[in-house]
């Protein structure tokens, strides 16, 4: 988890929705707005990730929370706000404010996708003109189809398994869980050679079957682009407050 690279957090960040008493949101349009955010809408929220319509109640569970989040509304007016538990669906206690995290990490951006799609097509292009020359037309048709299957629901703004493979093509500079943390925060690594050689064997693991995925017609070349190398996690850490800890006579070298 800490190799990977994640949308930028002013991006994440950006997708939060905050309400409180005063509050006024259409029902339809909190409905929208959180089908966005990567909610599913289902009859009844019995689990993270998962969003509910009954009447002028709407029941939300974000991934942040222990707990589920309803919403009353009157018209566009909030009602109530209460904390309410998924296995006996009944109301806990009032709440004063809600933050409804995105229920995903990576969300389509409403800016930049005519960009990223003509970015995407220009590396299809590229991978299957090089799959060609190999004679490898059965995954160069392959790539096609695959491709051409996410770009219809990209433009849709449709989510499907796999989408975060695109992240690349969306955000210039991807970041990683450590930017996340605050400056003023203290990162503890414990172990730091053991980590060290967690990440780089897990780097090389991820390179190794990517290069046998873009044989078989399968990513685009951008993948790599998605895992942090050690000497970039390192380098992000020396520029906050870390503190490492480690039961072993191992220096940890950039």
């Amino acid at each position: 988890a800490l190799a990977e690279r994640l949308v930028p957090p002013e991006a994440y960040f950006a997708n939060r929705l905050t309400l409180d008493m005063e509050s006024q949101i259409d029902i339809e349009e909190l409905a929208s707005r959180l089908a966005a955010m990567g909610y599913e809408r289902t009859d009844r929220v019995d689990g993270p990730g998962q969003f509910s319509v009954r009447g002028g109640i709407v029941d939300v569970f974000p991934p942040t929370e222990e707990h589920g989040i309803r919403i009353e509304l009157f018209d566009i007016e909030i009602d109530s706000l209460r904390a309410f538990d998924t296995a006996t669906q009944r109301s806990t206690h009032n709440l004063q404010e809600v933050v409804i995290c995105p229920a995903r990490e990576f969300l389509l951006p409403k800016e930049g996708l005519d960009a990223a799609i003509e970015a995407i097509e220009r590396a299809v292009n590229l991978q299957v003109q090089r799959l060609k020359s190999l004679n490898n037309h059965d995954a160069a048709r392959s790539l096609e189809d695959r491709v051409s299957w996410h770009m219809e629901r990209l433009v849709e703004g449709v989510p499907f398994p796999g989408m975060e493979q695109y992240k690349p093509y969306f955000y210039k500079n991807l970041a990683t869980l450590l930017d996340y943390v605050s400056p003023e925060q203290v990162i503890l690594v414990d172990e730091p050679a053991r980590v060290r050689e967690q990440v780089t064997a897990h780097q090389a693991d991820f390179a190794e079957r990517h290069t046998l995925r873009l044989e078989q017609g399968r990513v685009l070349p951008n993948e790599t682009k998605l895992i942090a190398s050690w000497n970039d996690l390192y380098a992000r850490m020396r520029e906050g407050h870390a503190l490492h800890i480690s039961g072993l006579a191992k220096r940890v070298a950039g």
